[in-house]
């Protein structure tokens, strides 16, 4: 039914993995996510869609062996959005991926996405230790809510523009920026944080409220001088690998 009100094209078949439908239906949640927050008399939607499905379609041609992610439509229709043609757009997409950890989050390469959640844990330790009792009280584990931030680079926590502005210094400064995105997103929260209860508390991680200022976000981002922790763990994960060691 959505495939013929938008008259989308799924004549290539992709894969014994692949569930158009939900491709589809993801596709028209993007739309309606992002239609919310732009005004743009100039965008005509049904293109957009179908420039959003050619890269999603071709992602999943281009990389089988990644099972198939919403976030991945997320990310692509942040390029759309910037004028650019769904060739380009998926160009971008690729070079933001594939030379980045990220390919390993997608790929679900537990002794990655295990050894970030434990350098994050450690930063709260060390930053955030309010924030991690009251966590541990509830019973929430970091892999719950710290896995969909990285794998789709907070694209549904902020606004469209905030998104845009952490990509920014992501691509600039490397994944030290994520780590410190991470850390003030509990931190710009957690005076109310450790009053809510678990249900409450997730709410507050899948989506940063409105009340709080992007200029607020980054000052809370900036005090957290955490480059030389990062590049230390960087480096002793490097020599784990040459070593051959499980870090």
């Amino acid at each position: 039914e959505a495939n013929k009100r938008y008259h989308l094209d799924v004549n290539t078949s992709i894969g014994p993995d692949y569930t158009l439908n939900k491709m589809i239906i993801d596709i028209i949640k993007v739309k309606d996510y992002y239609i919310d927050q732009i005004v743009s008399e100039k965008m005509d939607e049904i293109v957009v869609m179908r420039d959003l499905f050619k890269i999603v379609r071709i992602f999943k041609i281009y990389r089988p062996d990644i099972l198939y992610n919403k976030y991945i439509s997320y990310m692509s229709m942040l390029f759309l959005l910037n004028q650019e043609d769904y060739y380009n757009s998926f160009i971008n997409l690729v070079n933001l991926i594939f030379p980045r950890f990220i390919l390993k989050f997608l790929l679900r390469d537990e002794e990655t996405i295990q050894n970030y959640i434990a350098f994050f844990d450690q930063l709260k330790h060390t930053y955030l230790p309010n924030i991690e009792a009251h966590f541990k009280k509830l019973e929430i584990s970091t892999a719950l809510y710290f896995e969909k931030w990285f794998e789709s680079l907070f694209v549904k926590v902020f606004k469209y523009k905030m998104v845009l502005r952490i990509w920014d210094r992501f691509i600039l400064k490397g994944e030290c920026v994520l780590f410190q995105v991470a850390l003030a997103l509990i931190s710009i929260q957690q005076n109310e944080l450790v009053t809510l209860p678990i249900s409450e508390v997730f709410q507050r991680l899948k989506r940063l409220p409105q009340k709080y200022s992007d200029s607020d976000f980054f000052k809370k981002m900036e005090e957290f001088k955490i480059e030389q922790e990062f590049f230390k763990w960087k480096n002793e994960n490097q020599i784990a690998k040459e070593k051959g060691l499980l870090f």
